[in-house]
């Protein structure tokens, strides 16, 4: 096999998986999942550890993080779909919230971090992701939407 036929046979399967999901095995669903989620945790600390260290929250890398984590999903699963869309926008609405998680404990890590305290700053973190202001949740908003248009 020479390699016009190999790059043929190369763009017919990513065309094949293109449009349907149903090829992607447990096994790749898994690998997509756990490769997409620690994608999204370590964006998220990396988000969040920015913010605290520059005291801004530079709201266009809530864009950036949703394209990366698109950009992750659909490369280790090599499928672009609806399926893969929502996946994505689950991660990265997950990465969010852990980039609000770092900025709150890194506050409380100032006084004593226990596990006590980890676990009693989840709500508030959860709930500090809506309450940071209108033009942040919009940005926060269209990082979602990017992620899913990207990997649908």
């Amino acid at each position: 096999m020479n390699w016009e036929e190999y790059k043929q046979k190369k763009d017919a399967q990513k065309f094949f998986r293109q449009g349907n999901d149903m090829f992607l095995s447990t096994e790749q669903w898994m690998k997509t999942i756990s490769g997409g989620l620690l994608g999204a945790i370590l964006l998220g600390i990396v988000h969040g550890a920015l913010t605290v260290a520059t005291m801004w929250n530079f709201s266009f890398l809530y864009i950036v993080v949703g394209y990366a984590i698109a950009n992750i999903v659909t490369s280790i699963s090599g499928v672009s779909s609806r399926q893969m869309g929502l996946t994505s926008a689950i991660l990265t609405f997950i990465s969010f919230f852990i980039s609000e998680y770092t900025m709150i404990c890194s506050v409380f890590s100032v006084v004593g971090l226990s596990m006590k305290t980890m676990i009693q700053i989840i709500v508030p973190a959860f709930v500090g992701l809506f309450n940071s202001g209108i033009l942040t949740l919009i940005f926060i908003i269209v990082g979602i939407f990017v992620s899913y248009q990207q990997a649908e």
